[in-house]
C-alpha cells in the first residue's frame, strides 16, 4: 500500500508531535496489551508524557498548538540542515526540486500549512539564509561545478538556482499564506522574491504581489506592480515575436488577459472605495454643520433669555425662582410679628402678676450678684488679701443688696 505524500514528509522529518504520540501511544500498548482499541477514558488514566514550555519564574505549563507547531517547524528545519550539510550543490539542487515537488501536492491537497514548512525546506538546502562566502565551502571547487552536462561556473549556478527552485519556492510560499489570509506574510515572501535578478524579470512575482497589494487595500502600488507585470509580458512577447513557439506567445497571452482582469477588478475597488469616501465626507459634513447649527441656536437662545432678563431688570421686575408662584410683596417677614397675632393677652396682664414677675426677676439679679461677690471673696483668699479688704468687700456687698432691695420694694409699690 503506498504512503501518502504526508506519510512520507512526516517519514522523513521527525518532529516533536511524532515523537510524543509513539511515546504515548507505546505506553498505552504496554497499559492494554490485550485491547488495542481501548477506550479514551481508559488511556487518559494511564497517562504520558507532555510538552511543556519553561516560564521566566521558573514554572512550568503546557505547551499550545501554536508553540507545538512551532517547535514541530524548528525540529524540520534543523533536520533538512542536516541533511543537506555533506551534499554537494548538485545534489542540494535535487534534494530541493523533489521537496518541492512534494510541496506541490500537498499544496493541491489543500494542506496549505504543511506545504509551506516544505517549501521553507528547499530554502535551507539552497542556503539562501547564509552569507555569500559560506556559500562558496563546498566540496567541489569554488568556481566550478558538475551539472551533469559539463563544468559550469558559479555565477550560472546561482542563476540557475534562483530560476530553478529560490524564485518558484518564494511564490509558493506567497500564494500559501495568501490562502491562509496571511497578507503581511505574502507581501514579504513576494519583496524577497523581487530582491533577486531572477525576480526582477519574472511577470508572476510582480503579479502576485500586485494581487496581495490589491485585498491589502493598498490600491495605488497594487496598480503599479500590475502596470511593470504587463510591460514585462509585452517585452517577452517582443522578445519572442521573431521565434516560432507559438505555445509560449499563447502562454504569455494568457498570463496578459489574467494581469488585466485584475486591474479591471482593482479599477472597480478604487471606484467603489472614492464613491465610498464622498459619502462618508458628505455625512461628516451634515454632522458637523448640525452640530453647528445646534450651537447657534443655542447661543441665540442663551443671548434671548439673557437680553430679556436684562429688559426685566431695567423695568423694576425680577422673575421668580419658582414659574407657577407670582412675585410679590411677602404677607409679613419670618424677623417681624404676625399682623394677626393677638398681643391682647400679653398687654393687658393683672397688675399683681406682673409685681411677682418683677420681683422674681430682681431676686434673680441678687442671687447672681451674691454668687459673685463670694466668688471675688474667694479668690481674695486664694491671693492672701488681709482681713481689712475682706471688710470692705463685705460691707459694699450688704450695701448694694439693700440699695436692690429699696429698689425691688419701690417697684412694687
Amino acid at each position: 500500500m503506498s504512503k501518502t505524500p504526508q506519510e512520507s514528509t512526516k517519514k522523513m522529518f521527525f518532529t516533536a508531535s511524532d515523537l510524543l504520540q509513539r511515546i504515548n501511544s507505546s505506553i498505552k500498548d504496554d497499559a492494554f496489551p490485550n485491547d488495542a482499541l481501548s477506550s479514551s477514558s481508559s488511556s487518559s488514566s494511564v497517562g504520558g508524557f507532555e510538552l511543556q514550555r519553561k516560564m521566566p519564574d521558573g514554572s512550568y505549563r503546557r505547551a499550545d498548538e501554536k508553540e507545538l507547531a512551532a517547535a514541530d517547524f524548528h525540529a524540520k528545519m534543523k533536520q533538512a540542515a542536516e541533511m543537506t550539510s555533506n551534499l554537494t550543490r548538485q545534489q542540494k539542487m535535487e534534494w530541493a526540486a523533489a521537496q518541492r515537488k512534494q510541496g506541490n501536492v500537498l499544496f493541491g491537497n489543500g494542506d496549505y500549512k504543511e506545504a509551506m514548512d516544505i517549501y521553507l525546506t528547499c530554502l535551507v538546502a539552497m542556503d539562501v539564509s547564509k552569507s555569500p562566502s559560506t556559500n562558496t565551502e563546498m566540496k567541489l571547487n569554488d568556481d566550478e561545478i558538475s551539472d551533469g552536462e559539463g563544468i559550469t561556473s558559479s555565477a550560472s549556478f546561482k542563476s540557475k538556482s534562483e530560476v530553478e527552485i529560490q524564485l518558484p519556492v518564494l511564490l509558493n510560499l506567497a500564494l500559501c499564506a495568501l490562502k491562509m489570509g496571511m497578507l503581511s506574510k505574502a507581501e514579504q515572501f513576494c519583496n524577497y522574491a523581487l530582491e533577486m535578478e531572477a525576480g526582477l524579470r519574472s511577470p508572476k512575482a510582480y503579479f502576485r504581489r500586485g494581487k496581495v497589494r490589491m485585498l491589502m487595500g493598498n490600491y495605488a502600488d497594487a496598480e503599479l506592480d500590475l502596470d511593470k507585470a504587463l510591460d514585462l509580458i509585452e517585452q517577452s512577447c517582443v522578445d519572442d515575436a521573431g521565434s516560432d513557439d507559438d505555445s509560449t506567445n499563447g502562454l504569455l497571452k494568457d498570463d496578459a488577459q489574467v494581469i488585466l482582469r485584475e486591474k479591471q477588478k482593482l479599477h472597480r475597488l478604487v471606484q467603489k472605495a472614492e464613491k465610498n469616501r464622498k459619502i462618508q465626507k458628505k455625512a461628516m459634513e451634515r454632522l458637523f454643520n448640525s452640530a453647528e447649527h445646534d450651537d447657534d441656536a443655542k447661543t441665540k437662545s442663551v443671548k434671548s433669555t439673557i437680553g430679556k432678563s436684562l429688559k426685566e431688570m431695567s423695568l423694576g421686575e425680577c422673575s421668580s425662582l419658582y414659574p407657577e408662584e407670582k412675585t410679590g410683596r411677602r404677607k409679613f417677614s419670618t424677623l417681624r410679628d404676625d399682623p394677626t397675632w393677638d398681643h391682647s393677652s400679653f398687654i393687658n396682664v393683672p397688675s399683681n402678676e406682673a409685681a411677682e414677675a418683677s420681683q422674681c426677676i430682681s431676686n434673680h439679679v441678687a442671687w447672681y450678684l451674691r454668687m459673685i461677690g463670694r466668688c471675688a471673696q474667694r479668690l481674695l483668699d486664694l491671693i492672701g488679701h488681709d482681713n481689712e479688704g475682706r471688710d470692705r468687700i463685705t460691707q459694699r456687698d450688704t450695701v448694694h443688696n439693700s440699695d436692690l432691695s429699696v429698689l425691688s420694694k419701690k417697684k412694687v409699690l
